[in-house]
């Protein structure tokens, strides 16, 4: 084992030697500094008691590798021992079974035994942003469904009095608690799988008659990915073509802020819908069909201004199956960093590349974002690989299994309940600031070790589609941009992928500018897929595809989060004047935005002024076409279902 640390310079000593991890040439020697950093931490972790020491504990700088599930063990049984009103204060955030399934994985219980004992269907619980609203007055939560007379009262002592008015369209405890158990549904579905309602209930209508290959699902509103996952694989039949990762998620959600998925062939959630069932301002129940011409160009994707969405038709494939081959590459290959900014790659990332190796890796790049059928990219902060998740499909559903597996997801449930875990230990006890470098590594390390590489992976569509389960269950920053493609220049007819690659670089050499803080503690993220028939998509108009971008951290380390996200965003909104060319380049609604500036105005003047500035007449010139055939006014959207944002946006001219 290294030598300790020497007494009286500990901080500047770990600085020194993650200095040294910093910038040690890869891949091997960084290794064994970094495991050497490790071993020395272990014997005197800063002298500071804040830090957990079982979080170094020495298989950590072994050669072994360590299991996922016995490093999540590891970093909740430290908060339990070292931090005891932290750990009781996250069992207060959770239901009596939430706690039991907790201690017993803590007292060394099998995933597998412990996940069969869980019932989650106990209590209501609430996450701690709504409590705390409801604390201060903000929001009042009715009572528990089974106390009939509380909530006639709580009914009429609201009446005439309401100024806004949520609509929660599946049950709240579903909705607001956290940890949320619908990835653990597969596990075991007679104890987690939801209870069926109106609102979320799975109809195959038949084949869609302008193509009979398709076929036309009605689902509610609150139906979540992981119920129509589910739906999908048991028909071995159906299944959507694309879709966001999260499974906990409901149609209603991702259907209102245009959500997508990845691949260039790819459009929106929202251009899928073939059918659209609302209730009006007026209370009258409505629908949009794609008989009613451009109606839906609006309606599909509208933020939920045109009414209270009950139910959504989609246009679904036949199933296919996923090939997935995913791959751990060097950062310097998996997404070359253009020519212009190989000078200012990291010493940390840079390898010596001849130009033959060059081209190969800029042509296999290329390749994959051209013509594979999902495309979806991850660097975690500081690592020495890039996470490729690209594949195609096939007809052929030999050999094909379920993926994740049962204790696959279990394993990566427990995971992100130790992220949050980790959040809130590192909030109580104001460690955030501590160690960043070494925090960060932490985690991107075990990330990565947690990702398939190297193997083939062939399952159904739709599980390919879900392939991290839990995510809900950690809670992030996240900015993301649409960036549109433009045109080559030896073919106005194929994308530019260079321009996905300034983005992605400039993204990664700021993370490196900011390593004295490390805001950026979750993984840089970029999908590729196509454009969008949707008015307010941020895709619209992008005809050779879109650079859908994010980069995220944890909410932990919220207070240096913003000052670093404005400088990328600063980065990827210089290339809106590209070659000559200028681009659209629009933030993903459901993502962070309203605290930003573009050329130093807000964000929101942006928006309304540039980037949407012919979107928003259009969409409400449909708007107006709508409601004169089903009979409400825009006005009586304002009234009824706007909010400040929108009230500045979409109805400025209503007074």
């Amino acid at each position: 084992m290294g030598p300790s640390l020497p007494p009286g310079d500990n901080h500047t000593s770990a600085k020194n030697k993650i200095g040294e991890v910093l910038t040690a040439p890869p891949v091997q020697r960084r290794v064994d500094l970094f495991r050497k950093l490790i071993k020395d931490l272990s014997e005197d972790p800063v002298g500071d008691p804040n830090i957990p020491n079982v979080l170094f504990e020495t298989n950590w700088a072994d050669d072994g590798v360590v299991r996922d599930e016995d490093f999540t063990r590891q970093i909740l049984q430290s908060f339990k021992t070292a931090h005891v009103a932290e750990w009781n204060r996250l069992l207060q955030s959770c239901t009596s079974n939430q706690c039991e399934l907790l201690q017993k994985f803590t007292d060394n219980g099998k995933l597998e035994d412990i996940a069969r004992d869980v019932d989650f269907d106990v209590i209501r619980g609430s996450r701690r942003e709504l409590q705390d609203m409801e604390s201060a007055g903000q929001v009042q939560l009715p009572p528990p469904h089974g106390a009939e007379r509380r909530r006639r009262n709580w009914l009429d002592s609201f009446k005439g009095t309401l100024s806004k008015l949520s609509f929660l369209c599946c049950y709240l405890r579903r909705a607001t608690i956290i940890p949320n158990v619908e990835a653990l549904t597969p596990v075991c579905p007679a104890l987690f799988q939801g209870k069926s309602t109106k609102l979320n209930s799975i109809t195959e209508i038949g084949p869609l008659k302008e193509d009979p290959t398709k076929s036309l699902v009605r689902v509610g509103c609150a139906t979540t990915n992981e119920q129509f996952r589910s739906w999908c694989i048991a028909s071995k039949r159906l299944t959507l073509p694309l879709n966001v990762i999260m499974v906990e998620i409901t149609f209603g959600g991702s259907n209102a802020p245009i959500c997508h998925g990845a691949g260039i062939k790819h459009q929106t959630l929202s251009d899928l819908v073939y059918a659209i069932e609302y209730v009006d301002a007026n209370a009258k129940v409505q629908k949009i069909t794609r008989s009613d011409g451009d109606f839906l160009s609006a309606a599909s994707g509208c933020f939920g201004l045109i009414g209270v969405v009950t139910h959504i038709t989609l246009i679904v494939d036949q199933m296919t199956y996923a090939i997935m081959r995913p791959k751990k590459l060097p950062v310097i290959d998996a997404i070359p960093p253009p020519e212009r900014l190989r000078s200012r790659v990291p010493p940390a990332l840079y390898q010596d590349r001849t130009p033959e190796a060059i081209q190969r890796a800029q042509e296999e790049f290329e390749r994959r974002a051209a013509h594979d059928y999902y495309t979806e990219w991850f660097w975690f902060p500081y690592a020495d690989e890039v996470w490729v998740n690209t594949w195609s499909t096939t007809t052929d559903s030999s050999d094909v299994k379920e993926y994740p597996s049962k204790i696959e997801i279990a394993t990566q449930w427990l995971q992100a309940i130790a992220m949050e875990a980790a959040q809130d230990l590192a909030r109580d006890t104001m460690t955030e600031d501590l160690l960043p470098m070494l925090r960060t590594s932490l985690v991107s390390r075990l990330a990565m070790a947690s990702l398939p590489a190297e193997e083939e992976i062939k399952t159904w569509l739709p599980d390919a589609l879900h392939f991290r389960r839990a995510i809900q269950n950690t809670r992030v920053r996240d900015l993301e941009v649409e960036i549109p493609l433009p045109p080559g220049p030896d073919d106005a007819n194929k994308p530019d992928f260079s321009i996905i690659q300034h983005a992605w670089w400039e993204a990664i050499i700021k993370a490196y500018e900011h390593t004295k803080n490390c805001p950026m503690r979750m993984p840089l993220e970029m999908r590729i897929m196509g454009d969008s028939n949707v008015v307010m998509a941020p895709q619209c108009g992008n005809k050779l595809g879109t650079c859908a971008i994010e980069v995220l951290t944890l909410q932990s380390v919220a207070q240096f989060w913003d000052g670093f996200a404005q400088e990328v965003l600063d980065e990827w909104m210089k290339l809106r004047q590209w070659k000559g060319q200028e681009l659209n380049i629009r933030p993903h609604w459901a993502k962070e935005w309203q605290q930003f500036t573009v050329g130093g105005k807000p964000f929101q003047d942006y928006l309304k002024n540039e980037c949407y500035r012919d979107a928003i007449p259009k969409f409400n010139g449909i708007l107006d076409r709508i409601g004169k055939q089903q009979h409400w006014e825009r006005s009586d959207l304002k009234r009824m279902f706007s909010n400040l944002l929108f009230d500045d946006l979409v109805f400025d001219d209503i007074h």
